[in-house]
């Protein structure tokens, strides 16, 4: 389950206008995880701009399901808080979350993992490929001791 903003795209302010500029070469890293991944798009982003990204770049036949910011729980304090609710037919003990944001995943934490302001989901590709070749049945019990989110909820 991934994030568009600052997991696959980052946001520039360009010519007097907000653009998204990808943060990696987004097709090769996308395809090889869904080699091994049920890829869900779950975003902040409201769906004509999310849907506009992913058509740019020809990534949205990548992601089995998409869910945006009318999907979230809007919080005054937190912004949009992603619940797992939302998403259908998906096993929580094979679910990972990948966001940049503590406070979307508060309702998830135990399948999250929050990547720090200068790390991209490009970086995760064989941490997230060994989970699966490794056989794990409860990808949860993988994410409580990791490089990637030991420090993530502290």
């Amino acid at each position: 389950m991934l994030e568009l903003e600052n997991v696959l795209y980052r946001k520039a302010y360009f010519n007097r206008n907000y653009t998204y500029l990808p943060l990696f070469d987004l097709h090769p890293t996308l395809s090889r995880l869904s080699q091994c991944f049920n890829l869900i798009l779950y975003t902040r982003l409201e769906r004509t701009a999310a849907e506009t990204l992913l058509k740019e770049q020809g990534l949205e036949k990548l992601f089995s399901q998409t869910r945006f910011q009318n999907d979230c729980i809007k919080h005054p304090a937190d912004g949009f808080i992603k619940d797992l609710a939302y998403v259908s037919d998906i096993d929580m003990l094979r679910t990972i979350q990948v966001d940049t944001k503590d406070a979307s995943v508060q309702l998830n934490r135990q399948n999250s993992i929050v990547l720090l302001p200068d790390e991209h989901l490009g970086e995760l590709v064989d941490y997230l490929e060994g989970i699966v070749m490794d056989g794990c049945p409860d990808v949860r019990k993988e994410l409580e001791h990791n490089q990637y989110t030991e420090d993530c909820f502290d």
